[in-house]
């Protein structure tokens, strides 16, 4: 037990996983469309493809906070059971030792929470563009 805090502790920088590449959802391809031609036959098309744009992202963001509530689900009861199983003399020694051991946890919720809180500003984003659209 002692062996694996010690190999915890003296682990290099933490390693982050990377992050999602939202390119293909940011990215729209303006030839022929509204933005491109300022032509309102075009509106419709790229009106439609904003929407399904905004579905997929909300897609995403449904999914990932699933797998973030079921993360934090995870490491709450993991974390209360090795305070109960740690040998510590304390309280507090044996909650400090769950949390180096789920320190893995805890970087992947916070993971979660960046990647739903870039696609809130790219939900969002989307959404103006449609009200943009819905004036025009």
């Amino acid at each position: 037990m002692e062996d694996k805090i010690k190999e915890c502790a003296d682990s290099p920088i933490l390693s982050f996983p990377e992050f999602p590449n939202w390119e293909k959802l940011q990215k729209v391809d303006y030839a022929g469309s509204f933005w491109d031609e300022q032509d309102i036959q075009n509106l419709n098309s790229t009106l439609i493809y904003t929407a399904l744009n905004l579905k997929e992202i909300n897609r995403k963001l449904d999914e990932t906070q699933r797998k973030k509530l079921k993360a934090e689900a995870s490491y709450k009861q993991k974390i209360r059971r090795l305070i109960l199983t740690t040998n510590g003399k304390t309280e507090t020694e044996k909650k400090r030792i769950a949390e180096i051991m789920c320190e893995k946890d805890e970087i992947r919720i916070l993971y979660y929470e960046q990647v739903i809180r870039e696609l809130e500003r790219l939900a969002n984003s989307t959404r103006y563009d449609l009200e943009v659209f819905k004036i025009l």
